[in-house]
């Protein structure tokens, strides 16, 4: 007999709704829902070690604090709300890292780590993360949820710089 099983916290489920649970997880795999918001509960990413941004990459760490200035820029600018504990984006940063040094001069590339800037990720509405914001003169004109391939999110950006 052929049997499909899913294990979620220690619950196994089996067969049909086993299967559909799991192809709705794979299709949802590509964000991470934020635990919270809010501040409420201890934040995920005091467990995990921190990512840190390397010495020769052209993306930028911003914070509440200069967020602002970031979009005084007339060239676009793609910000990537996104945390230490989501998978989806650890695994857009090379992407993204790419992206920055591909679009030196043309565009600006940037990071803000939801944990440690909830108020800005609610200023935003950012719910689901990664999220990569994408403005120009200072208005937001694209959204993009999840983990996405280069080439889209270039096309994005692009499309923002014209």
């Amino acid at each position: 007999m052929n049997r499909s099983f899913v294990v979620i916290s220690g619950i196994a489920l089996a067969g049909a709704g086993a299967a559909a649970l799991t192809v709705a997880s794979l299709r949802d795999a590509a964000s991470c829902r934020s635990p919270d918001m809010t501040g409420d509960s201890p934040q995920l990413s005091e467990r995990t070690p921190a990512m840190h941004a390397s010495t020769d990459s052209p993306v930028r760490h911003v914070s509440e604090a200069d967020f602002d200035s970031l979009l005084k820029d007339d060239k676009p600018v793609l910000v990537d709300f996104w945390a230490t504990w989501c998978p989806p984006c650890r695994a857009i940063a090379p992407t993204l890292d790419s992206l920055a040094k591909d679009s030196v001069g043309t565009a600006t590339i940037a990071k803000v780590d939801v944990d440690q800037n909830q108020a800005l990720a609610g200023k935003y509405g950012v719910r689901n993360i990664p999220t990569l914001i994408i403005f120009k003169n200072g208005k937001e004109v694209d959204r993009l949820v999840g983990a996405h391939q280069k080439d889209v999110i270039a096309d994005r950006l692009a499309r923002a710089g014209r």
